[in-house]
């Protein structure tokens, strides 16, 4: 899991492949004005590292709808990147991983590494059910044996009425294969 940072905004993304393609949040690259309104989108960003090395990357697909976007490093080549997941393999009830880069600068009250359970899987989507807020800007929803599944998109809060206290988190990624 990498960092992603833009003249507005900030977030998190993984390296998908040795060519250098970082899959993102699509909400990562857009840019915003100081009101807060997206008003376009960053056709370059920074990528920091696990180690703390940096590299920039060029937007190369965007789909909001989706809310995924691809930027490839500069130079092309990535050393290391994760695997896919066998989605058929994935059924309710396993464990999933949802990672954020903890150098990413959003503060959003969730935490860099949050588990759940699968309690849904669609044929383009899955929901896992955790205690635990992840970060708004959380970059990869891998298996438990560390192969990626997909970015998480939303994160919602099952609020108990009396005590308006968050009891659980759904967590909704769409299915990258």
């Amino acid at each position: 899991v990498v960092a992603i940072d833009t003249a507005t905004s900030s977030g998190s993304g993984v390296v998908i492949d040795a060519q250098g393609h970082v899959l993102v949040s699509a909400r990562t690259v857009l840019t915003y004005d100081s009101t807060g309104a997206a008003v376009g989108v960053a056709e370059t960003v920074s990528v920091t590292f696990s180690n703390g090395s940096t590299k920039t990357a060029k937007l190369v697909g965007f789909n909001e709808a989706h809310n995924m976007a691809i930027v490839r490093l500069a130079g092309g080549t990535a050393s290391a990147y994760v695997r896919s997941a066998d989605i058929a393999t994935l059924k309710q009830g396993n464990t999933a991983h949802v990672f954020a880069s903890p150098q990413a600068k959003v503060s959003s009250g969730g935490l860099d590494i949050v588990s759940g359970t699968v309690t849904t899987k669609t044929g383009g989507s899955i929901e896992i059910v955790s205690e635990k807020k992840p970060l708004d800007n959380a970059g990869a929803l891998v298996n438990s044996k560390g192969e990626f599944i997909g970015i998480p998109r939303t994160a919602t809060c099952k609020v108990l009425e009396e005590m308006q206290t968050c009891l659980t988190y759904k967590i909704t990624t769409d299915i990258v294969s």
